[in-house]
């Protein structure tokens, strides 16, 4: 089972428990220790010690999934995400097309966020940068894939902004033309699992811009990235300037991220959890055994 966060599901935890069913349970989401009635988390810990394999994406989630557990840490998996995409063969043809459907110049920046429209994502940060670089005459432009609750709360704090493009939630195969046809990749997160959309823009060979927080520090380091402190709009101006002014560290960090994301991508991942499903089916007999012992 693949959970978005650790409160989502401790009844569904507990009744695979209580049925005997193995599985892998996946915690997408964690930003901390989460408080979850005394009675459920319980039955959920004693679900998560022994029929089911609790697995986190980053060694960030494992703590608060241990915390809000009160699990060993050790007894928790940690198997990032990883996504990919590929260039589209037709390659500067559709970059070209795309950019132009957007109103772009030929050398005008295209900075883009691929993520829900919520507080989590900072897109109230990326709002003051672009409030600033439109004042300042700065010529690039911010595309924003993705919708969610602050849809109608980003729309009125857009309004008057031309250097923004809000496209909300568009198909797969668009992301990859939009990653495609972009220059930068921000992400302003005020916390994250692991992100897969950050995973994509790598394997596009795009350079990063990303807050500085535990589990993208995990997927980049300030050496492959421009990373920046959290919920600081200024710092984030400062980093997206520093990659869109200077041509040369825009090549070095895409060419980082690219080779970063060579370094585990989506079949590593898949190999680990595969991995898991021999212990996990394993749980489910030695517990079936021990009931029958226990009836007999």
């Amino acid at each position: 089972m693949v959970l978005p966060a650790p409160e989502a599901a401790v009844g569904m935890m507990a009744a695979a428990h209580d049925l005997g069913i193995p599985g892998i349970c996946v915690f997408q989401l964690a930003a901390s220790a989460v408080p979850v009635p005394s009675a459920e988390r319980r039955r959920a810990r004693s679900a998560l010690m022994s029929g089911l394999l609790p697995v986190a994406v980053s060694d960030d989630n494992r703590a608060a999934i241990a915390a809000t557990f009160t699990l060993p840490p050790q007894r928790i998996r940690v198997i990032r995400n990883a996504a990919e995409l590929r260039p589209p063969p037709s390659g500067d043809d559709e970059r070209a097309a795309t950019r132009r459907s957007l109103g772009l110049l030929p050398d005008q920046m295209l900075i883009i966020t691929v993520a829900r429209l919520t507080h989590q994502k900072g897109y109230d940060l990326l709002v003051e940068v672009a409030r600033a670089w439109q004042a300042a005459g700065r010529s690039a432009k911010f595309l924003w894939l993705g919708d969610g609750e602050w849809r109608s709360r980003l729309i009125d704090a857009t309004r008057g902004l031309h250097n923004v493009v809000m496209a909300g939630r568009v198909e797969a195969e668009d992301v990859r033309r939009y990653l495609a046809a972009s220059d930068v990749f921000v992400l302003p997160s005020r916390w994250e699992g692991t992100p897969l959309a950050l995973s994509e823009a790598m394997s596009m060979g795009l350079p990063v811009v990303a807050a500085a927080i535990g589990s993208i520090g995990e997927m980049v380091s300030d050496t492959d990235a421009a990373l920046f402190a959290a919920g600081d709009a200024a710092a984030l101006d400062s980093a997206l300037r520093r990659v869109v002014d200077r041509p040369d560290e825009r090549r070095r960090l895409g060419a980082a991220a690219l080779a970063r994301h060579a370094s585990y991508g989506p079949v590593d991942m898949l190999r680990l959890y595969h991995a898991l499903v021999p212990e996990a089916t394993g749980r489910r007999a030695a517990r079936i055994t021990r009931c029958r012992a226990a009836v007999g």
